[in-house]
């Protein structure tokens, strides 16, 4: 059929969908969840293994709450926006890899024919005005999500068909007006009520205009002198009593491989030879040798194939600890804050950092141990030079928890007030005149935990904050505003 009609042997058109943690998620009327086999679709006609994936449940449904916005019943587009998009961005989000490319590439197939190119704008077009989205939901939306297992594709695919969709005369630019006009305004009823049901219950921040906290994103440090960095590290190397086997060889491979940049894939046998190094090079030289070394692991660190493997608690907590009893230079407590920063590049770098136990007493976390050591940097004098980093640090982490899950907000509650108190205690305590990049990224960071937080706002509404003093900068005085009726 798709011959005569297209030009083109199509075989199926494929609604997708990725099975893992026992239960099947699919975009539909939103993203949904079902047990396998058991959607509104049927039993798949093919199922493809994809992988073994690292990324905990909880971390799954963190991205799930992060894209549920643009997975929306109203955002659905038939060539832009469909269930095999949703598919797709989960399989790299679980195991760094594209289903298969016959699925994701059949719209831009299907545009790159004649029929296609003329079907486009009024596709484009119709959903452009209706926001129709398929109304399938889950046939079991109470089923209970069960334990981790491998994700797999589920393809059941609608053939290829003029019946409905398209009439005989296929040229007609009118076919849309098949499409059953009951089903639409069942759709839009429901659309209205859920946005009643939504206005209704909405916390009060959501209802103002908060320009600041929109389209913001992590900050790294993603520059650096490489060569400047290796000649440092050669000059600590040529005064060790004990010389590290095959030194220049090994530095010249790093020296490739952050010259080509952090997008560069790297094979697993040479990562582990990289990282096997690094180890080398930290248990050699002395905590003051160390800031070469640590601006080496900051870039790596951006790279997907060294993060993935990286031994976190061997250069993270160790270097932690070793910066709260103050043994270390402020170049290597300045790479610290850097590389802590650049843990945001990744996923492998942020789940470090908000799932990870520390191997010290009271149950404490890496987060912990983080907001331990900004403390110390914004309270200590002599480390004016950390500000920076350190202001830039919390607002990465305020971001983060921002961006989070109800559930996950509620589990870095204890963080959200203690940063809080931080940052209020260190903006009014400062004397001297603060860099207002500094000011912008602290501010900034006290909304972002305020937002939708009711004891963090209460928190705050209480603490001696002078807000006036920031209004003469108009940078500042947008963030301070929208704070103040936060806190009305």
């Amino acid at each position: 059929m798709s011959l005569g009609l297209i030009g083109k042997q199509i075989d199926a058109i494929y609604h997708t969908s990725i099975v893992c943690y026992e239960q099947e998620y699919y975009f539909g009327g939103g993203i949904l969840i079902d047990k396998p086999f058991q959607t509104p679709y049927g039993k798949p006609i093919e199922v493809i293994e994809l992988g073994q994936t690292e990324i905990t449940k909880e971390l799954f449904e963190d991205f799930l709450d992060q894209v549920r916005d643009r997975f929306r019943m109203d955002r659905y587009h038939l060539l832009d926006n469909n269930c095999n998009h949703f598919t797709n961005e989960s399989s790299i989000f679980l195991l760094g890899r594209e289903i298969p490319s016959h699925i994701t590439g059949l719209p831009a197939e299907f545009l790159t024919t004649p029929f296609g190119r003329m079907l486009q704008p009024v596709i484009n077009n119709f959903f452009s005005q209706q926001g129709w989205g398929t109304v399938m939901g889950p046939n079991n939306p109470n089923s209970q999500q069960q334990q981790q297992q491998q994700p797999f594709l589920f393809p059941p695919p609608m053939t290829f068909n003029n019946n409905n969709n398209i009439n005989n005369n296929y040229t007609n630019n009118n076919y849309i007006s098949n499409i059953n006009q009951q089903q639409q305004q069942q759709q839009q009823q429901q659309q209205q009520q859920q946005q009643q049901q939504q206005h209704k219950h909405k916390h009060k921040h959501e209802k103002l205009k908060l320009e600041s906290i929109k389209d913001l994103k992590f900050i790294f440090y993603e520059s650096a002198d490489i060569e400047s960095i290796i000649k440092k590290l050669q000059e600590f190397h040529s005064v060790l009593p004990q010389k590290i086997e095959e030194f220049q060889n090994k530095l010249d491979t790093i020296r490739v491989i952050l010259q080509n940049g952090s997008a560069t894939t790297i094979d697993q046998s040479k990562s582990k030879q990289v990282l096997s190094y690094i180890d080398q090079l930290i248990k050699s030289f002395q905590d003051t040798q160390l800031f070469p070394v640590l601006e080496i692991v900051r870039l790596l660190i951006l790279n997907d194939s060294i993060s993935k493997s990286f031994p976190y608690p061997l250069v993270i907590e160790g270097i932690l600890n070793r910066f709260l009893t103050n043994s270390l230079s402020i170049p290597t407590e300045l790479s610290t804050f850097r590389i802590l920063n650049n843990l945001f590049r990744t996923e492998y770098g942020k789940n470090y950092l908000f799932t990870s136990a520390s191997s010290g007493a009271n149950n404490s976390t890496i987060l912990d141990m983080v907001i331990e050591c900004i403390q110390f940097a914004l309270n200590t004098n002599g480390k004016v030079i950390l500000h920076k980093s350190t202001s830039t640090l919390i607002f990465n982490i305020s971001l983060y928890i921002h961006t989070s899950s109800t559930t996950k907000k509620k589990l870095l509650s204890d963080q959200s007030l203690s940063l809080i108190s931080t940052i209020q205690h260190f903006l009014s305590t400062y004397q001297s005149p603060l860099d207002i990049d500094i000011q912008y990224r602290l501010l900034n960071s006290l909304q972002l935990l305020i937002y939708l937080n009711n004891e963090a706002t209460e928190l705050l509404s209480v603490l001696d904050l002078d807000f006036e003093k920031y209004l003469n900068d108009e940078k500042l005085k947008q963030i301070v505003e929208e704070i103040q009726l936060m806190l009305q």
